[in-house]
């Protein structure tokens, strides 16, 4: 009974955040025990989108292809059509020991709660699909409250308080980076290094070892700082001393994170795309930068003809016996004009492969899920190469 009684109140919750015509309650299809259910705080309706969850025990869910047993699950749902259908997502964790709560803005969904001593938070850029799990964070609260203001997510807990702050790339955009480094290492495989003139606002995420080297200069000591919380996925490397961390690390660090494969799900949040929005590995956009502002070709890889050649059994031909004949396809690059722009502040995604040069300024962005190529010198605007800015 006191399962069908904790679905009747989901279903009465969904109904009255509604603030439409009360129908009668339907029962959502393919749901389990509602052991841990936050009600309003794990509830959100916004029109025909309902979206809901809540930790199960079960796992007996007729579009599963297995049982999982006595582990704990995370289930999240969401309806477009007003509750007539309710796709559903899964997140597997053996601790969670709280009551998941649901925090919506725009297109970004965070689930949040409690697991073995931890506070975890598992972010979806598309519409519930799938979920990134974000840096852990060290509480026991049971019921966490995740909001979003000023560049932050913050979750405010009975017991403690923490917030992780996002990168500035975009004032309003959540989700993003200071930096995001795929591997930190040099094109010759040796590691790179933050000194003591580095000074960096935002997070700094690194799928890879992050290595911090005492050389001078700068304001902290000779130590480069870090505004924003960072993000390991192997471990944090110092050289010439020991630091202060607390100077250092101004939001603290995190070694050992799984790793947050950089894709296309995460550039297009904040990005602007040059170019055609769809992906092409046919296509080249040559980006000329200028300072602030860029200029571009487009170019297209087309076939033109076919080329037909003889093969014969000894070389040079004609000689021996002719074999068969080889077809060749020639290709060409038509260019066209492409857009231009300003790059102030901005992050831009080509979707084909990229070749970029130019002169820079000021703080810009450019992502291609493609190869990128440099052509000739990457330079600053006003600074002689080899020269400091």
């Amino acid at each position: 009974m006191g399962r069908h009684l904790l679905l009747t109140i989901m279903i009465l919750l969904l109904i009255a955040i509604l603030a439409a015509e009360i129908g009668p309650a339907v029962p959502v299809p393919g749901t389990g025990n509602y052991n841990q259910f936050a009600g309003r705080q794990a509830v959100y309706a916004n029109g025909d989108t309902l979206m809901f969850c809540y930790i199960d025990y079960t796992g007996t869910y007729p579009d599963l292809a297995q049982n999982i047993g006595t582990s704990k699950m995370l289930v999240f749902k969401r309806s477009y059509d007003g509750g007539q259908t309710f796709p559903t997502t899964f997140i597997w964790e053996d601790n969670f020991d709280g009551y998941p709560t649901l925090y919506i803005n725009g297109q970004t969904i965070i689930i949040t709660c409690s697991a073995g001593g931890y506070i975890k938070r598992f972010v979806s850029l598309d519409n519930g699909l799938t979920f990134q799990q974000a840096a852990n964070m060290q509480g026991s609260d049971r019921l966490p409250i995740t909001d979003y203001s000023e560049g932050q997510y913050q979750s405010c807990y009975m017991y403690q308080d923490f917030s992780v702050e996002h990168g500035k790339l975009e004032s309003n955009a959540p989700n993003t980076y200071g930096s995001f480094i795929e591997n930190d290492k040099t094109t010759n495989d040796t590691p790179t290094y933050y000194y003591g003139t580095d000074v960096i606002e935002g997070t700094v995420r690194a799928n890879s070892d992050i290595n911090v080297w005492q050389t001078g200069g700068g304001p902290n000591d000779g130590w480069a700082t870090f505004y924003g919380p960072v993000i390991s996925s192997g471990q944090v490397h110092t050289l010439g001393g020991t630091p202060t961390y607390s100077s250092v690390f101004r939001k603290g660090y995190w070694e050992n994170i799984p790793q947050a494969p950089l894709t296309g799900t995460m550039i297009p949040m904040y990005a602007q795309y040059v170019g055609p929005v769809f992906p092409d590995s046919n296509r080249i956009m040559m980006v000329t930068v200028n300072g602030s502002s860029y200029t571009s070709m487009v170019g297209a890889i087309v076939d033109t003809e076919i080329d037909t050649f003889a093969v014969w059994s000894i070389y040079p031909p004609p000689g021996g016996n002719y074999l068969l004949r080889n077809r060749v396809t020639r290709r060409d690059t038509i260019w066209t004009a492409g857009p231009t722009g300003s790059t102030q502040s901005g992050t831009f995604m080509v979707n084909s492969p990229l070749w970029i040069k130019g002169q820079f300024s000021g703080k810009q962005v450019w992502y291609s899920p493609y190869d990128v190529y440099i052509m000739d010198n990457i330079t600053l605007m006003g600074t002689p190469v080899g020269q400091t800015p």
